[in-house]
Formats: structure tokens, C-alpha cells, sequence
């Protein structure tokens, strides 16, 4: 006896070269980068993802788009150390005027 099961709807339906249309409306866009495809999901125009599938294939080319969208750790490296010393510089400053003088209530708020 043979298993009788749906066929499956497609996952998205081509429209032009590199953008597709997902089935709850939205638009895919997509470009190959290193032999492998990379996509983005964009809203339900499609004009827009025309330009978003334009702006992904430069930025994958000019390597200003890193090939997944995710948060990469450099860059939270680089947003942690510029925070922390913001706020050694600031420590540093209060640790001086502390050396020098008494503290005033305005350089504790600073």
C-alpha cells in the first residue's frame, strides 16, 4: 500500500532573477556569494525588493555586507570598548578632580 500524502506547496515562486515570492506574500531577494546563495527577506513590494536584491548584490561585491545579516563580534567588540572607555575616560577625570580638590556634587553628576 502506497502512503497518499499532499504534494507540497513550493516554499517560494521565482517572479524575476533573484527575487521570489514567498507564500505568505513577502518578496526573497538573493545573490551568490563564495558559491553559495545568500537571500533576504523583504515586505510586499515589489519595486522595493528590486532595490534591495541592486543594493545587496553591490554591497556582497564591495564586501561591505558581511554574508549573514547577523550581529557579527567585531562589531560588538568594537561597540563594548568604545562604551567602556567612555566610561574609564570618565572615571579618570572624577579620579583626578578628587586628587586635586574636594569633589562638588556637579562633578559627580558629570
Amino acid at each position: 500500500m502506497g502512503c497518499t500524502t499532499e504534494p507540497e506547496r513550493p516554499r517560494r515562486r521565482r517572479v524575476e532573477r533573484g527575487i521570489y515570492l514567498q507564500p505568505n506574500g513577502k518578496y526573497t531577494v538573493c545573490c551568490r556569494h563564495a558559491g553559495r546563495l545568500r537571500f533576504r527577506t523583504i515586505d510586499r513590494d515589489l519595486g522595493d525588493a528590486r532595490r534591495a536584491r541592486a543594493a545587496l548584490t553591490t554591497a556582497v561585491r564591495d564586501g561591505t555586507e558581511p554574508v549573514s545579516p547577523r550581529l557579527r563580534f567585531d562589531a560588538v567588540v568594537r561597540w563594548w570598548l568604545e562604551r567602556f572607555e567612555a566610561e574609564l575616560t570618565g572615571f579618570v577625570e572624577l579620579t583626578e578632580d578628587v586628587g586635586r580638590a574636594e569633589p562638588t556634587f556637579a562633578a559627580m553628576q558629570a
